[in-house]
């Protein structure tokens, strides 16, 4: 398992949520969080200790019926994610999670509510 799949199996104990790959289908039934993955590279400093660390960013994009469940949800995959600090996940040593942007807002053209979550997650 890798931190891509360990991550995944995470985010689907969250009961009710569908999770996949960024390329959802047409007519998926909600509630559902699709999410993409970019490898990033920094030195990152740990207690003046410079590491180099390895560095993934994921794009969650949630997606509800109504905004109440937009934050129910949302709020419940930051606290998923976050709550892998400190742990192995896919084989790798979770070091360091950070939420680093969440951007709601009102999908009109298929009638949902929307969450882009932006997060990095070093190990």
């Amino acid at each position: 398992m890798n931190i891509e799949t360990g991550i995944v199996t995470a985010l689907q104990t969250i009961s009710g949520l569908g999770v996949y790959p960024s390329y959802v289908q047409e007519g998926r039934v909600t509630p559902y969080v699709e999410y993409a993955k970019t490898n990033i590279d920094y030195d990152r400093s740990l207690e003046r200790v410079a590491s180099m660390l390895n560095n993934d960013m994921f794009e969650f994009n949630v997606i509800t019926d109504t905004k109440s469940q937009l934050v129910t949800y949302g709020d419940a995959i930051q606290d998923k994610l976050l709550s892998l600090w400190n742990t192995t996940v896919g084989g790798e040593y979770i070091q360091d999670v950070e939420i680093l942007n969440r951007l709601s807002k009102y999908e009109a053209d298929i009638n949902k509510h929307g969450e882009i979550m932006e997060v990095t997650i070093s190990y």
